[in-house]
């Protein structure tokens, strides 16, 4: 009898789901217990993501389990209770998905607690799919939007597409990073926590003061052996031979350092990366690469903000790379992504707000003959209002900086102009893009963090061949009559090419090996930060025993 009522209810309810189509209802015995158990709003003890979600879903399935078959764990709940297990690997706390309670049940003698704690482990499921499906925190301290990364999923949205009669891991493949990177990421961080961790490319950091040169012997030579992975089995393990040297200059050059073999601060600065630092870029990073959607089109840019490096992607290739300049620590370059439009040639430079306040006007206060030095215009007033005036006739001594915000300054292009001869065109909020310069010594620095935002571009013709090639009017020959010309021209190209501005700390070189990176904007700190008042994440020290909770890395 209690069957035939509790099968009538169920299809008297039926018009409630959300599903866009009706499973096939079937009684099970244990249906009975998860319709009560989601009716019975006061016996829940702990907090779903979306309970409305959770019974619309068994609704449409007559409230048949999903992780029990005959009363006992199917292969998909113990394939479940395996991922939630490993979903520390993410960088993401276990316990954020009922994994103790789930764990208890199931070893307290759980036949008639089954129902529950099928609907705990869909609950499990589907929080662990929303973080794994977008950005997760409001990165405003990160000087980015949350806007321009892929957005989480919702409760429904996740039920939606979730098909209990496929495996786990094909479930969850539409959520998790497809590319190389993340998986490379997920084995470090297991890597990082075996016992035998503490030798990991030799943690002890390296001290000394000056400058190690090549062919050198110096005691802290053994050391920097140690932590790149360079052989001992040298006549003299202190000398500082041509084979470390080139080893050197080629961890300096994927670390957006001068190549220049020279072991100083900022070369040690990268090398002496603790292994605490290693774990917490690692969580970072992880969480970064969930941002970004892994829809791209053939053809695009991804610029890497802590290695200065751009790499220009076309027919799923790597097309080529090239070094940029990105912007200091107190000027630091946004993170986003948009869209390429085209390219202005021989560009005119309107000077920013930061620079107008904290550049140009101590320079005037100083010179006032500056602008003319450097062939700018200056304005005052906007629209039909706005006239060119001479810098002469302002008593810049006695100006603020809130005073800037009544001139305009343009420099026109040229030999001075700060833009060289090309600026990509890149629609965004934060004023930033890819452009030219005229000062190319920057290159040649120890390091190329040296921009107040935006980025240089060591090779623009190339960048501008690899826009503008799709218009059948473009050739090489265009653009050199274009920069002899020397009037300002922009071109536009029908099909836009995405750019990515992205903040890596860690990422993969050329020959397959993982890089540790300079954390230039101290953001790997400040998303940790985020994260630990999130949900916090746990790390087991050895791996080898899942989740020991009086050996842990970090939980809130």
């Amino acid at each position: 009898m209690n069957k035939i009522i509790f099968q009538t209810l169920v299809l008297s309810m039926s018009c409630m789901a959300f599903m866009p189509a009706k499973a096939e209802i079937s009684y099970d015995p244990i249906a009975p217990a998860i319709f009560n158990q989601l009716k019975d709003k006061a016996a829940v003890q702990v907090k779903f993501l979306d309970e409305a979600a959770l019974e619309a879903f068994y609704e449409n399935r007559g409230f048949g389990p999903v992780w029990f078959t005959s009363g006992q764990l199917n292969s998909n709940g113990q394939a479940l209770l395996g991922e939630l297990e490993d979903s520390w690997t993410h960088g993401l706390n276990p316990e954020h998905y009922h994994l103790a309670n789930i764990k208890h049940g199931l070893k307290a003698g759980y036949s008639h607690k089954v129902g529950e704690l099928d609907i705990l482990m869909l609950d499990a499921y589907v929080r662990f799919m929303k973080d794994l499906s977008g950005i997760r925190v409001d990165p405003k301290s990160l000087d980015t939007d949350k806007k321009y990364w892929r957005q989480q999923k919702s409760a429904r949205d996740i039920l939606q597409s979730f098909n209990p009669d496929i495996s786990v891991k094909l479930s969850m493949a539409g959520y998790v990073p497809k590319g190389m990177t993340y998986q490379r990421l997920r084995d470090e961080l297991r890597k990082l926590t075996l016992k035998s961790a503490p030798a990991y490319e030799g943690y002890l950091p390296i001290q000394y003061e000056g400058l190690i040169k090549p062919d050198s012997i110096h005691p802290s030579v053994i050391a920097v052996r140690k932590r790149l992975g360079e052989t001992m089995q040298v006549m003299n393990p202190r000398l500082y031979d041509d084979n470390l040297a080139a080893r050197v200059m080629a961890f300096q050059k994927e670390n957006g350092l001068k190549p220049d073999g020279y072991i100083g601060p900022q070369t040690l600065e990268v090398m002496n990366i603790r292994q605490e630092d290693r774990i917490k870029a690692i969580i970072a990073n992880l969480e970064r690469l969930r941002w970004v959607d892994d829809n791209k089109p053939s053809k695009f840019v991804v610029v890497n903000i802590p290695s200065a490096m751009l790499w220009a992607v076309d027919e799923g290739r790597l097309a080529f790379q090239m070094p940029v300049i990105v912007g200091r620590e107190d000027r630091p370059t946004n993170s986003f992504v948009t869209k390429i439009r085209g390219v202005r040639f021989n560009p005119n430079w309107t000077v920013p707000t930061t620079i107008k306040r904290k550049d140009i006007l101590p320079a005037l206060k100083k010179d006032a003959n500056y602008l003319n030095d450097k062939g700018m215009e200056l304005i005052m007033g906007r629209g039909q209002e706005a006239r060119t005036i001479e810098a002469s006739g302002i008593d810049w001594r006695n100006m603020n900086e809130s005073d800037m915000r009544y001139f305009t300054f343009v420099q026109t292009p040229g030999a001075h102009n700060p833009l060289g001869r090309v600026r990509v065109l890149m629609p965004n909020k934060y004023n930033i893009y890819l452009h030219d310069t005229n000062n190319r010594s920057y290159f040649d620095k120890s390091s190329r963090a040296l921009s107040s935002g935006c980025i240089r571009l060591k090779e623009p013709e190339k960048m501008a061949d690899f826009i503008m090639k799709v218009n059948d009017s473009w050739s090489n020959d265009h653009m050199n009559e274009l920069f002899i010309n020397g009037s300002t021209k922009e071109l536009y190209i029908e099909n836009e090419v995405p750019v990515y501005l992205l903040y890596y700390t860690v990422w993969i070189n050329h020959e397959g090996r993982l890089v540790y990176g300079r954390d230039l904007y101290d953001y790997d700190s400040k998303l940790i930060d985020l994260l630990k008042k999130l949900d916090g994440f746990k790390i087991p020290v050895d791996n080898g025993d899942k989740i020991k909770s009086d050996m842990t890395y970090a939980l809130k």
